[in-house]
């Protein structure tokens, strides 16, 4: 009874799962915008930010410029410690008091974004202050002209469509440099590695990751524990290492099993490698549906199988109790 009992409840698990798995796979996946077509969306946006008029007063550039000054005058900055903002103070000092568009605004915002400066956090910090300030501005300040609502909605999907396209070309750029790279040096196989290391680079240098990409990028970099079983296996594989080439010939030669742990190591190294093309896909993913992992509706075979588990669990114990002995 009792070894019924555990394998029963094994036993149900498993098949529960496997039914759901597999009826999972019928599931419609979630839209997920193209990446060629990002920049048309962005370019569409910002048009209808344009587009709407949006115009605020000289008395409202006085107030943002006064409230930032404010702000850094609190937080002790210091022009020559915090050069990045420096520029983009002056800027805010001539545009006080100043009428300014929509489009005039958000190039000094973008101008708040270009004062980043990897390392110094007081700089970063301050220029982070400016840009909440700004959008502030444009998404509750009166303005003297257009509709202000519309311009901010537009402003922000253009801004969103902007940061995808942006988080996609430091993917692409690093996944590129590693096959190069990988290519060049060796034997040519090591493309595994050097594609984790070069994302690595990219998620601790970039900003603004969401949750569910920052959970993807992690996973991607870190792999899974049966994809780095699989990476570990494949340092048998000739096709990563020149050395394990060299000893899998003559090794063949001797014994041939030495040529078939060969083969093994090369198909754990192919599985590994398609394991972090799949982990990058994911990211990329993510990044196009603006930051979210968007998991597919369960279908009704699936909820039916998981919501009979535990009567599956009871008949398999109680088969297996009266089959016993």
């Amino acid at each position: 009874g009792a070894l019924a009992g555990g394998v029963g409840n094994v036993a149900g698990e498993a098949i529960s799962k496997g039914v759901s798995k597999v009826a999972g796979a019928f599931n419609k996946k979630p839209a997920t915008i193209a990446a060629d077509e990002l920049p048309a969306l962005k370019q569409a946006a910002y048009d209808r930010a344009e587009a709407a008029g949006v115009m605020f007063g000289g008395d409202v550039t006085k107030s943002l410029r006064d409230r930032v000054a404010g702000e850094l005058a609190d937080f002790g900055y210091h022009p020559k410690l915090q050069p990045g903002v420096a520029a983009l103070m002056d800027e805010l000092d001539t545009l006080a008091g100043q009428n300014v568009t929509l489009k005039g605004l958000d190039t000094v915002r973008k101008m708040a974004g270009n004062a980043y400066i990897p390392g110094n956090k007081a700089n970063n910090a301050l220029a982070s202050k400016i840009t909440s300030a700004i959008d502030d501005v444009i998404d509750s300040a009166p303005a003297m002209a257009g509709d202000s609502q519309a311009g901010a909605s537009a402003l922000r999907e253009a801004r969103d469509y902007a940061s995808r396209s942006f988080k996609l070309d430091k993917i692409n750029d690093a996944v590129d440099t590693a096959e190069r790279r990988a290519a060049s040096t060796g034997s040519g196989g090591n493309v595994n590695n050097a594609t984790r290391q070069n994302l690595r680079r990219v998620f601790e240098k970039g900003r603004n990751w969401t949750p569910d990409e920052a959970a993807a990028m992690e996973t991607a970099i870190r792999g899974t524990p049966g994809q780095n079983a699989l990476r570990l296996a494949g340092k048998l594989s000739p096709s990563g290492n020149g050395l394990m080439a060299a000893l899998g010939v003559g090794g063949a030669m001797v014994n041939p099993a030495v040529g078939l742990l060969s083969l093994g190591g090369m198909g754990a190294k192919a599985l590994a490698d398609r394991g972090t093309t799949e982990n990058i896909r994911k990211v990329t993913d993510a990044v196009l549906r603006g930051g979210l992992k968007v998991p597919p509706t369960k279908n009704a075979v699936q909820r039916l199988a998981e919501s009979k588990r535990d009567a599956l669990v009871r008949a398999l114990m109680a088969a297996g109790i009266y089959a016993a002995p």
